[in-house]
């Protein structure tokens, strides 16, 4: 698929930027006028950034009727692209209505007050298995689509930050930018706004994880592919609750103890330990045994108050941190 910034062949900018002197006669354009016509095109469909862009047609703008022209094709053909390719294929109807039985199946499970390990080993386990068989029988075409959705969010996203700067302006007003961002914003909103939801927090947590450690990264991460099976929305790190998790798990290693409630002055409730470093939880996961992040999560999945907290449709946010083999698992919502 091309980037965003890829709008048009090689053939149709030759075509347009060659030519453009001659049927537009009454706009002529010098030989050095013609020369930065062709540079500041070209500099336009390698641009992602919309300041940047924003000043390109600024420029531009200034060359008169022959870069409007230039200018306008190039944003047809950007939105032609952006279009066609947010049209996203549904999975097999068979395959849908297995992950749905075996999703329902788990639902009714974690959303059961008698809950039990018993009950998630004979009931929740086969079901999970199910699910598993049936992403890794498709991983390769959903990581294709969630790789083009994801692709798409960004394209969205940077298509609307630029008509938004130019809407209003000279430049605007030539280019129709408050048509094309109507159009562009209508064209989102017609994505699966399940799946956009989800990619765009994925997205957001590329940035949110950086200097998390690895173990801290690959739990979350593993933890949001399960959910994201099960038809959760995936959490949003959140990286003041990191470290409000980090320092219950070293606390816990410090003065020798395992509880939600601490033995540190200040710190006794998860949601002190929270409000001290900023941010808010509505709820706790510890874990102690193992330094391997899967071990923690297991030993959770099995635990059924940890189990509807990890699976909990209200919570929207996580924080994690781990000191030797104790671990800390915060939500926030």
């Amino acid at each position: 698929m091309k980037t965003l910034v890829s709008l048009i062949g090689t053939a149709l900018v030759s075509s347009v930027l060659l030519t453009a002197a001659a049927p537009l006669s009454a706009d002529s354009l010098s030989a050095n006028q013609l020369a930065q016509l062709r540079r500041e095109a070209a500099s336009l469909k390698r641009q992602t950034d919309p300041e940047k862009r924003t000043a390109t047609v600024v420029k531009l703008m200034k060359l008169g009727t022959p870069a409007l022209e230039v200018l306008t094709k190039i944003l047809d053909e950007e939105l032609d692209e952006i279009i066609t390719n947010s049209e996203i294929k549904s999975p097999p109807t068979d395959w849908l209505s297995q992950v749905e039985k075996a999703r329902k199946q788990l639902k009714k499970l974690r959303d059961d007050d008698e809950l039990s390990k018993k009950m998630i080993e004979k009931e929740g386990d086969p079901a999970m298995d199910a699910l598993t068989l049936l992403y890794a029988n498709q991983k390769r075409r959903l990581e294709s689509q969630r790789a083009r959705m994801s692709l798409l969010v960004r394209q969205f996203a940077t298509l609307i930050s630029f008509y938004k700067q130019i809407e209003g302006t000279e430049a605007g007003k030539a280019l129709e930018a408050s048509d094309r961002l109507s159009l562009v914003e209508g064209t989102k909103e017609e994505l699966d706004e399940d799946e956009t939801r989800k990619i765009a927090i994925l997205e957001e947590n590329k940035t949110l994880r950086s200097g998390l450690p690895a173990d801290i990264v690959a739990a979350i991460t593993e933890l949001n592919q399960a959910r994201m099976m099960l038809g959760l929305d995936p959490l949003t790190i959140d990286p003041k609750l990191c470290i409000a998790a980090a320092g219950h798990s070293s606390d816990m290693v410090a003065h020798d103890f395992f509880e939600h409630e601490s033995v540190v002055p200040g710190k006794r409730k998860f949601t002190d330990r929270a409000k001290l470093e900023g941010t808010t939880a509505a709820a706790e996961n510890i874990y102690i045994g193992s330094i391997n992040p899967s071990d923690a999560l297991k030993g959770w999945y099995y635990s059924p108050p940890h189990h509807q907290n990890m699976f909990s449709e209200k919570h929207n946010r996580i924080g994690l941190g781990r000191k030797e083999n104790r671990w800390t698992l915060m939500f926030g919502r």
